[in-house]
């Protein structure tokens, strides 16, 4: 051959190879992701296979699920990090709409009550203010969670997703219209947010004028975006959904999916690409406990099709390199600090009462610092809806949060009660009435009816946004206690067989938060006891009970910790309350008919009292969950002018439900100590079996005299047990419970009884 032909062959040679480098370097590839509810989990663990093994990914195409885990991607975020993420218990109550105990303010709750649901009114038309609800689930926190992850991530692109890590497109259900559309600028969040708004599950979102909803209505699997925007050479699909199957005519989900949700076609033409389709169960669209497995599933599924995927990929995108190309990017994100909040959809004294309600006369917050307060300020409820965005402003270098409220109607109505076996059914009915300007006022008037339990209630609370908040208390209560009425085996018992408590009592009080969940009271109350009884179980109609009086003050203050996430039948969480308190009255009996004493009686009393309570749980052993109970009382309490009314002045150690109902001399000591445990078995997400057991030691205990006065016992001469075996289904208005009970007395040890809802009661003028 010529050297001629030798240089020529070289050159077209050394040609083609530079054709084909360019070719390969020009070549695009773009991931589609389908919508799929938890399943689109499953995408992690595709892109996480992509990126093991060298596969790059260019631009992206999402949908629902598909559109967040896109999000998160072109975000800059890890398969490592995406993974911690969703399957974080923190995640599972952003979804969930379920605030986190921790996040809650434990001086702005009201007082635990028996309350079933609300019902927010107009009070001005008197009428409902919406027939049917727009969501399930509350957006509260999912709202705030997307605004934390993707505001960093819309700074550095500024609002253009061509300019995210990985170019990003996805899709929304404009409703109006009837169709989707595709949204490639504009707030990173918003839009994320709009595009995962499963119908009647989460709040829509208005964006740019238009009202929008779960692109997966519309286009599940947006190919055809991912063609029009970007027209990729190689298309890598990951489907994590299906068209639903024909509805029902006795299912109502059914035939509501199907005429929601469009027929999707999940195909990559094979000459462009392929398609990866795990292997996935069929779950709740908010379902995430099977997290892992389904991220497990997607990156199997990808492995086994790399090589027809390599097929198709013409260069080799290291690993490394994609960890270069996000650690870019990262470096570009401001830190979320805040320094200006702006309120739209109240008015100025409401809007000033937010902004210093989260500020708190700071110059600047953090994002961790923004969390604790803007939940801090959902506690009590007054909002109906507040949508976060936070807007970077360049020239100071902070952010400011623009929040969109929508304040509830002022007033609301509160139905509950308890249903149960034993004698101890109420009804409970509470109406709140809440004013919002600068400062906040509420007023709130409840009522118990019920043979065991009577009462009536007016609360008044005053709330100032100060740099130290604090709040003015005071409170006007009637109560009766009928414990005549909860107990068919009286005339067996040595116990008084007749006995009504009644109690009035107003009390004021001052406090402040020590900390989210976490507070200080400081304050008193006069309050009039008086008890109805007989002191023998043999009596007659004509026959008068004995009465006791006892006009009282109370002066003091307690510091209280609360966590737990329920209040009736906790499964996690910690409660502490430590109170101290000065106590000074009259005793007043009179005599009845059946009594010893003939002669009127009066005595002046006075004590203080010192109580510690603990009870936490645990981290949960797989189902299980450990839980602790300690009590200690102390005080100066001296006795009363009889036996019964000595003992129904003692305090009570009354740890499960069922307890609070009945009249139990053996656990009631003016000084004891209490020790108990909980055994939670989570059987499902809402049933729960308990197992509980108590002991409980009086220092000295209340005797009886032959005489039926009373005296005290040596120190440490008595205890006694406690024991209770519950299966709980917590529904969504209340506990539905049967529990088996064990208490440690002469007769009627153990007890059976079924509950529908919460066995609560005001709080007692001493407690």
């Amino acid at each position: 051959m010529s050297r001629l032909n030798i240089r020529l062959v070289v050159f077209l040679l050394m040609l083609h190879a530079m054709l084909a480098f360019q070719q390969a370097g020009g070549q695009k590839v773009c991931l589609v992701l389908s919508g799929g509810g938890a399943k689109g989990v499953s995408h992690i663990g595709v892109i996480r296979a992509l990126e093991e093994n060298g596969i790059p990914i260019d631009c992206i195409a999402g949908t629902s699920m598909g559109a967040l885990i896109g999000g998160f991607y072109a975000s800059g975020y890890t398969t490592d990090e995406m993974i911690h993420l969703f399957s974080s218990s923190d995640f599972q109550m952003w979804i969930s709409g379920k605030m986190p105990s921790y996040y809650e303010a434990y001086f702005k709750k009201e007082e635990p009550n028996a309350t079933w649901f609300e019902i927010d009114m107009d009070y001005e038309r008197i009428q409902s203010t919406s027939i049917l609800p727009t969501n399930l689930i509350s957006p509260t926190m999912l709202d705030f969670m997307i605004v934390e992850k993707f505001a960093p991530a819309n700074t550095v692109c500024q609002g253009d997703f061509d300019r995210l890590m990985v170019p990003l497109r996805f899709v929304a259900a404009d409703v109006a219209e009837n169709k989707y559309i595709v949204i490639r600028d504009g707030d990173l969040a918003v839009g994320l947010r709009a595009a995962t708004t499963y119908p009647f599950y989460f709040k829509p979102i208005r964006m740019k004028g238009k009202l929008l909803f779960d692109g997966g209505m519309y286009n599940n699997f947006p190919i055809d975006v991912a063609m029009d925007e970007f027209d990729p050479d190689v298309i890598i699909g990951s489907k994590s959904a299906s068209n639903f199957e024909a509805p029902e005519e006795d299912d109502l989900i059914s035939q509501l999916q199907n005429m929601l949700m469009e027929k999707t076609v999940y195909d990559v033409p094979p000459e462009k690409g392929v398609l990866i389709v795990p292997e996935l169960k069929s779950v709740n669209v908010v379902d995430f406990t099977h997290t892992r497995e389904f991220i497990d599933s997607g990156y199997v599924a990808t492995l086994r099709q790399i090589d027809a995927i390599k097929a198709f990929i013409q260069r080799n995108y290291p690993q490394d390199s994609a960890m270069e190309r996000r650690e870019r990017f990262n470096e570009k994100k401001p830190a979320l600090i805040f320094n200006k909040v702006e309120v739209k959809g109240l008015n100025a004294d409401q809007a000033q009462f937010v902004s210093r309600s989260l500020m708190r006369k700071r110059d600047t917050l953090t994002i961790q610092e923004l969390r604790r307060e803007y939940f801090k300020l959902q506690t009590d409820k007054l909002f109906e809806h507040v949508f976060p965005v936070a807007q970077f402003e360049d020239p100071e270098g902070y952010y400011k949060l623009a929040l969109d409220f929508k304040k509830k109607k002022n007033l609301t109505l509160q139905l509950g009660g308890n249903l149960s076996s034993s004698p101890i059914n109420e009804a409970y009915f509470g109406a709140k009435f809440n004013l919002l300007s600068s400062f906040y006022f509420g007023i709130k008037a409840s009522t118990y009816i019920g043979r065991f339990y009577s009462a009536a209630q007016i609360d008044l609370k005053t709330e100032l946004p100060t740099r130290l908040p604090f709040y003015l208390k005071s409170t006007i209560s009637f109560n009766q206690w009928d414990y005549f009425e909860t107990s068919t085996i009286f005339f067996e018992d040595k116990d008084p067989s007749y006995l009504i408590e009644t109690e009035n009592h107003v009390d004021f009080y001052l406090g402040f938060p020590t900390g989210t969940n976490a507070k200080l009271d400081l304050g008193g109350g006069v309050a009039r006891q008086r008890e109805d009884y007989y002191q023998t179980n043999v009596f007659s109609s004509s026959d008068t009970a004995d009465r006791t009086y006892f006009d009282c003050y109370s002066w003091g203050g307690s510091y209280g910790i609360n966590t737990l996430n329920a209040k009736a039948y906790p499964s996690s969480g910690y409660d502490l309350l430590i109170s101290l308190r000065f106590i000074g009255g009259d005793e007043e009996n009179v005599p009845g008919s059946t009594s010893n004493d003939s002669d009127f009686f009066y005595q002046r009393h006075h004590w203080w009292k010192f109580r510690a309570k603990y009870e936490t749980y645990f981290r949960p052993i797989g189902p299980v969950t450990l839980g602790l109970h300690s009590e200690v009382m102390l005080s100066s309490q001296p006795l009363f002018n009889n036996y019964v009314a000595s003992v129904l002045a003692a305090p009570a150690f009354q740890p499960v439900p069922e307890s609070k109902t009945l009249f139990l001399p053996e656990f009631r000591a003016y000084n004891y100590a209490a020790l108990g445990s909980r055994v939670v078995y989570k059987v499902l997400k809402n049933i729960h079996f308990r197992l509980e057991a108590f002991a409980f030691f009086p220092f000295q205990e209340i005797l009886e005299r032959p005489d039926r006065s009373a005296e005290m016992g040596g120190l440490f001469e008595s205890h006694y047990f406690l024991g209770s075996a519950a299966a709980v289904y917590h529904s969504p208005v209340g506990p539905i419970s049967l529990s088996v009970n064990y208490y440690d007395r002469e007769v009627d040890r153990f007890s059976f009884i079924v509950n529908i809802g919460y066995i609560l009661f005001n709080k007692r003028a001493l407690d």
